[in-house]
């Protein structure tokens, strides 16, 4: 049995990314999560390096070379469900040429399957829970002093011959907390696809001015690994961190991915001041969308000033039925009002949109294409509601399919069968029927002609183009 001390102080730990394997909307930007963690190990003095799969063909020989090489006492693996088998290769390799390293894996996917991967994989030590900046080196240096391990917050680990999942902990001064940017370079992921196909500039890189949601969608996970509390940055420390970003790496335009940017108006309001005020002269957008009831008419003019010129609006159903029924209360005809405010400013639009949500009706996806048709978008995304561990979703999909978490195969869960539970509609006419959604919107011309005129630089067309190949392979794979 592996022993759970470490006998120095501090220690090289590598921070692992996983493959996206059979991820078709697959990217390279940096993970900001791992920056962050990564950043706070540097500051406790730990010897920290990055492995980013997305950078290889064929990570597996190159993973191989570096744990050789690096000889790290600590390996963190951190991965999305759809990365759930290169998150197990990894661990499985790590043990295999390293028996004696530790292994602690972290993210959405194993904060919220914790106890079932530690039951499962015996090679995996420990599991982090949510937000691991301050559990990641308190737990090494817990495993270095000897201290208990109760008081370590998100930990989840085998104790006594069973597993002990501690209480979890929010952050809530993100001020507090190290850049990324102490551990990541944004200029090394400036080849890969860009993030929401979506880039009026380069060199492109992420940010956040926020963690958490306080909606109850109940086809999201967030809640179950940031809970159901918004914290926010200082609007000037935020604004800070972008020129930063400028003047160290030459970063032209920044992409903001909080979960929801607009939710508390004065602190969009004050970032975008603290823009305008220093004159950064930077472009910027919200590729992972807003609520179109958080956007108005002063807010987006002060936005456009401020530099953005690009917004995702998650709008989900048509119907108001569904709406009621996954828990978001959207005021249809008020989103309405905001695409056609967005339009008439020249914002480039992204319309997010589901269908064959389990209780749908015919109706209700008529419902959903008819409002596409209504309204201005420059681009839409229709996607099958996925069953996020974590999400109200994945509990009816467990308890039709499963019954539980060990039954499930990871490699397949993905596929239209497994993820496709319908009460009302056949899976292949759902399929179509989002195929002929696409196909009527980006074959319109007066839809691609609006699109192309809110263009200004050559590197929109090029992320465009990038969309669209994967687009066409979405379509092929679809029949």
């Amino acid at each position: 049995m592996k022993n759970y001390r470490l006998n120095s102080f501090p220690n090289k730990v590598l921070l692992c990314i996983p493959s996206q394997e059979d991820n078709i909307f697959g990217y390279s930007m940096p993970n900001l999560g791992v920056g962050y963690v990564g950043a706070s190990l540097k500051s406790d003095a730990h010897r920290v390096r990055i492995f980013d799969s997305a950078f290889y063909d064929d990570y597996i020989p190159v993973l191989r070379d570096v744990l050789k090489e690096f000889e790290p006492e600590v390996v963190g693996i951190t991965g999305f469900t759809f990365q759930h088998s290169s998150m197990i290769k990894m661990a499985e390799l790590v043990n295999a040429l390293s028996p004696d390293t530790l292994i602690i894996l972290g993210g959405p996917h194993a904060s919220v399957l914790a106890k079932t991967i530690l039951a499962k994989y015996k090679f995996v030590d420990f599991v982090i829970v949510g937000e691991g900046e301050e559990s990641f080196p308190g737990l090494l240096k817990a495993l270095y002093t000897g201290s208990a391990l109760e008081s370590l917050p998100g930990l989840v680990y085998r104790n006594e011959g069973g597993i002990r999942a501690n209480n979890s902990y929010f952050i809530s001064d993100l001020d507090n907390l190290k850049k990324p940017w102490d551990v990541l370079n944004p200029l090394d992921y400036q080849k890969g696809r860009i993030h929401g196909f979506i880039a009026k500039e380069q060199p492109v890189t992420q940010v956040i001015s926020s963690r958490g949601c306080p909606y109850e969608c109940t086809f999201c996970a967030g809640r179950a690994v940031l809970g159901n509390k918004m914290y926010l940055r200082d609007p000037k420390k935020f604004v800070d961190e972008i020129e930063y970003l400028k003047d160290e790496f030459g970063i032209k335009e920044v992409q903001i991915v909080d979960d929801n940017f607009t939710f508390y108006r004065d602190h969009a309001v004050n970032v975008c001041n603290e823009m305008i005020n220093r004159k950064l002269d930077i472009s910027w957008s919200l590729p992972n969308g807003v609520r179109a009831d958080k956007l108005d008419k002063e807010l987006l003019g002060l936005m456009k000033k401020a530099g953005c010129y690009s917004i995702g609006i998650g709008i989900e159903f048509g119907s108001p039925r569904m709406l009621k029924m996954v828990h978001k209360s959207l005021d249809l005809e008020k989103a309405k009002e905001t695409v056609m405010l967005c339009n008439k400013l020249g914002f480039i639009t992204t319309g997010f949109f589901l269908i064959g949500y389990p209780e749908e009706t015919l109706e209700d996806i008529k419902m959903t294409a008819d409002f596409i048709s209504s309204l201005p978008f420059d681009r839409i995304r229709v996607s099958i509601p996925f069953p996020y561990p974590g999400s109200e979703l994945f509990k009816y999909y467990l308890e039709r399919n499963y019954h539980n978490a060990e039954n499930i195969d990871w490699d397949h869960f993905h596929s239209i069968d497994n993820i496709c539970i319908l009460e009302n509609l056949n899976k292949n006419f759902v399929e179509k029927f989002c195929r002929n959604i696409y196909f009527k919107f980006y074959l319109n011309p007066f839809n691609t002609l609006r699109f192309l005129s809110k263009f200004r630089t050559w590197i929109q067309f090029k992320s465009v183009w990038q969309g669209f190949k994967i687009f066409l392979q979405t379509m092929e794979g679809t029949h």
